[in-house]
C-alpha cells in the first residue's frame, strides 16, 4: 500500500495525420490471491484487509460526486489505516477509482447487476471496459439479495450471474455478500458474511473450509480485531462508514480505535466527550495531555486503545502526547467545536472539470438547531451537506 507504482498508457487516434483523439490511461501491476487457508495475500503477502463500507450516492449529491469531494473524504478513510473500501448501492465512478489508485485504497466495485439479463450483461461488459484497468479494483460485487443467497433459486440465480461475470472479466473475482453461516457454496469467489456472532464464522470456515470469507459490518473493538487478526482463513473485516464520522466529519471513537491497530506508525488522536473530560487514543505505551502550559499526569493506555482525562476550568485547545519507550513519539492538537458557520451559495456554475465555484456569503450562528431553523426559511435550496462544522447550501433563492 506504501509502495506503489503507476505507469500511464497514452492512446492516439491520428487521422490525416491528425490527432483526433487522445486518452491517457493509469494502471499498475500487482497480485492479489483469495486464500482460504493464508488468508488475502497481495503481492505474496498475508494483508489484514481493514475495510469501510461506503455510499457512492450521498444525501445532496446522488452519484455527482466531484473528485475533489472523493479525494477529501476517501483520504480520511486512509488516514485512519483503512486500506479498503466497498461501494454500495451503485458502481463506484472512475474518480472515485483514481483517487483510490493514488493514496492506496482496494476497492470491492458494486457492479449495480442484479440480474442477469441481456441488459444486465451489457451494462457490465461496459463497466469493465471503462474500469478494469484500475489496479485498485480487487473485486466485482454482484448484487443479489441476501435473503435469496440462501435458497436454490437464488443460489442458482448467483451461480449465473458469477459465471458470466468470469466469463466477460476473467481476472477479477466475484464478491456477494450474504448472512453469516451461510455457504455460498462456490456460486461466488468471495463470501461477504455480516457478523452476528464471531463464532458463527468459525462454524462456517468447518463446514466448508475451501470457501474465502470476509467479514461484513463488524464491530470497532478489541475483540473483533483481535479475531481477524488470528484467523489466516478470514480475508479481514468491513466496517459501515455511518459509523466512522459523526456528522460533521469528525472520526467517531470506534475508528479512532480501528487507527491504533492498523497503523505500526505511533498515533495519538483525542475525542472531546464535554466540556470536563476528553478520551486520547492512541497505539503508544503512555498517554498525556497539556492545556495552556499545564501537562497533566501521563496515563497508560487501555487495551481498546485509550485513556480518559478529567480537564477543568475554560479551554478551547489542547495537545496530546503520545510516549513510547519513555520518549514523545507523536503529538496531536485539539480545538473545542465552536459555532456551526453557514455558506450560502447564491450561484452555481460546474466547470467541465467538475469543479464547483460559488459566489458565497458567510455567517454565525449559535446552535445547530438555530442552524437548521434557518434553512428552512431559505427558498429554492437545491441541497444542503454538513461538512467540517460548515452547513453548505446550494440555493436557487436570489441575495
Amino acid at each position: 500500500f506504501d509502495a506503489r507504482y503507476t505507469y500511464h498508457l497514452n492512446t492516439k487516434v491520428i487521422c490525416s495525420d491528425k490527432v483526433v483523439d487522445e486518452q491517457d490511461i493509469a494502471f499498475a501491476f500487482r497480485d492479489i490471491e483469495f486464500h482460504s487457508g493464508r488468508g488475502f495475500l497481495l503481492n505474496n503477502r498475508r494483508v489484514l484487509l481493514v475495510g469501510a463500507i461506503i455510499s457512492t450516492d450521498p444525501a445532496g449529491l446522488g452519484t455527482a460526486i466531484p473528485a475533489q469531494l472523493w479525494r477529501y473524504r476517501l483520504q480520511k478513510i486512509r488516514d485512519l489505516g483503512f486500506n479498503a473500501v466497498m461501494c454500495k448501492d451503485f458502481p463506484a465512478s472512475p474518480q472515485m477509482l483514481s483517487v483510490c489508485d493514488d493514496i492506496g485504497l482496494l476497492v470491492i466495485d458494486c457492479t449495480g447487476i442484479a440480474g442477469i439479463s441481456n441488459s444486465d450483461l451489457y451494462n457490465f461488459r461496459s463497466l469493465v471496459a471503462r474500469d478494469g484497468n484500475h489496479p485498485s479494483l480487487m473485486l466485482w460485487g454482484l448484487d443479489v439479495p441476501q435473503a435469496l443467497c440462501s435458497n436454490p433459486r437464488g443460489h442458482d440465480f448467483l451461480q449465473i450471474g458469477s459465471q458470466r461475470a468470469r466469463q466477460i472479466d476473467p481476472w477479477h473475482k466475484t464478491f456477494c455478500a450474504n448472512t453469516a453461516g451461510n455457504s455460498l457454496e462456490g456460486a461466488a469467489d468471495v463470501n461477504g458474511a455480516n457478523i452476528g456472532r464471531l463464532g458463527e464464522l468459525d462454524s462456517q470456515h468447518s463446514a466448508h473450509p475451501d470457501e474465502f470469507i470476509i467479514g461484513m459490518n463488524a464491530p470497532a473493538t478489541s475483540e473483533m480485531f483481535d479475531y481477524f487478526e488470528g484467523k489466516k482463513n478470514l480475508g479481514g473485516f468491513f466496517i459501515d462508514e455511518s459509523c466512522l464520522f459523526d456528522g460533521n466529519s469528525n472520526p467517531m471513537p470506534g475508528a479512532l480505535f480501528i487507527q491504533t491497530r492498523a497503523w505500526a506508525r505511533p498515533v495519538v488522536q483525542v475525542c472531546g466527550l464535554s466540556d470536563q473530560s476528553v478520551r486520547v487514543y492512541s497505539n503508544c505505551d503512555e498517554v498525556d495531555v497539556v492545556i495552556g502550559n499545564k501537562p497533566l499526569a501521563r496515563r497508560r493506555v487501555s487495551r481498546e486503545g485509550y485513556a480518559d482525562f478529567t480537564v477543568s476550568g475554560r479551554w478551547s485547545n489542547l495537545i496530546a502526547r503520545a510516549y513510547k519507550r519513555g520518549g514523545v513519539a507523536a503529538t496531536s492538537k485539539f480545538t473545542k467545536p465552536g459555532p456551526v458557520p453557514v455558506i450560502i451559495a447564491s450561484k452555481l456554475k460546474m466547470n467541465a472539470d467538475g469543479t464547483a465555484i460559488v459566489n458565497a456569503i458567510t455567517g454565525k450562528i449559535k446552535s445547530r438547531k438555530s442552524a437548521e431553523y434557518g434553512i428552512s426559511l431559505l427558498s429554492g435550496i437545491l441541497s444542503a451537506a454538513l461538512v467540517n462544522n460548515t452547513i453548505a447550501i446550494i440555493t436557487t433563492a436570489p441575495m
